[in-house]
């Protein structure tokens, strides 16, 4: 029986686009935000709208390739963890949101081929266990969702 991990499938699920208990969730965080408006740093010293959807992939990245076995995989400098925005627009906006979900889509069916036993595992590289990973990046988006909300109220 894979309850566990099962369980935090659904976690991942209901609070990247689903409806979890507690608020919005990322995506729905992310619905009606244009290019400029994510874009936008309408607080100072804090990332954009934008800035923390590339950082939200990228981890996102990094948890789905080290439950895939790359163990060489890595965020090791600044811009891997905070990517730049390099090119803007609303075609360039809408990629980096395809993006996230498209990293959401490889992490939930990498969870599907694998069992309860993979929590119990140490992630290639670290100290902690891939369920202390896979909690992590529930937490993450669940920070980094409320920041997205707070800079979406402060849009002009």
């Amino acid at each position: 029986m894979n309850t566990e991990i099962n369980r935090i499938h659904h976690l991942l699920q209901a609070t990247f686009n689903g409806e979890p208990w507690h608020g919005p969730s990322v995506m729905s965080s992310l619905t009606g935000i244009s290019a400029t408006q994510a874009s936008q740093k309408p607080v100072a010293n804090v990332h954009s709208i934008w800035e923390l959807v590339l950082h939200m992939t990228a981890w996102r990245t990094f948890t789905w390739e080290k439950v895939r076995g790359n163990a060489a995989y890595d965020i090791t400098s600044a811009e891997q963890d905070w990517p730049p925005v390099s090119t803007t627009g609303e075609q360039a906006w809408q990629q980096a949101l395809h993006g996230l979900q498209q990293s959401q889509e490889h992490l939930l069916d990498i969870l599907k081929q694998n069992g309860d036993e993979l929590l119990d595992k140490i992630v290639p590289g670290r100290t902690y266990t891939y369920y202390v990973l896979l909690q992590g990046i529930i937490q993450h988006d669940l920070y980094h969702a409320g920041q997205l909300v707070l800079l979406k109220k402060q849009l002009v």
